[in-house]
């Protein structure tokens, strides 16, 4: 399911019974994590990423590094920018859906965005800027996968325990 402004998908994930009774997949994201409002955010605070860069060796598809950086921009009122919020921090392709945290003194990580591009497409011209979506714009997404599936509910085809004529 797409949000209709930004550049951000989830889908259901629905396991086999035979699957899922084997094999606890519980939800990385407990509703307690995701911050409110923009409450956690404004510019200067530091926030932490997980992703993927494709351009450190030995790092493709084997093991996320995490980072730092500073929220450069909360632009809190602007219609254009609403939801999204800019991260000075080094972001590289493959990156983006990297989740967006900030850590409390001894309490757990909040979840506050997800990575959705960088600023400066080309290596020439980066400028060690990236733009996130908030997580109100997580939590509507989260929402619309959850009435897409209270109007759709799955139907698994059982295989017939009658022989084939």
């Amino acid at each position: 399911m797409r949000h209709p402004r930004h550049d951000i998908a989830a889908f259901a994930l629905h396991l086999p019974a035979e699957v899922a009774s084997r094999v606890k997949v519980p939800s990385c994201l407990d509703e307690k994590m995701l911050a409110r409002n923009g409450k956690s955010l404004h510019s200067g605070v530091e926030v932490s990423f997980l992703g993927y860069p494709e351009v450190l060796p030995g790092t493709e598809g084997a093991f996320p590094l995490l980072r730092s950086g500073r929220v450069a921009s909360y632009p809190v009122g602007t219609s254009q920018a609403h939801g999204r919020f800019a991260i000075n921090s080094d972001v590289y392709p493959g990156d983006s859906g990297a989740p967006v945290f900030v850590n409390g003194c001894g309490r757990r990580p909040k979840l506050v965005g997800m990575i959705i591009e960088r600023v400066g497409a080309k290596a020439s011209s980066f400028s060690h800027l990236a733009i996130a979506v908030d997580a109100e714009v997580i939590r509507e997404t989260l929402a619309l996968v959850a009435a897409n599936e209270a109007r759709v509910v799955p139907t698994l085809h059982k295989p017939s325990s009658k022989p084939a004529p």
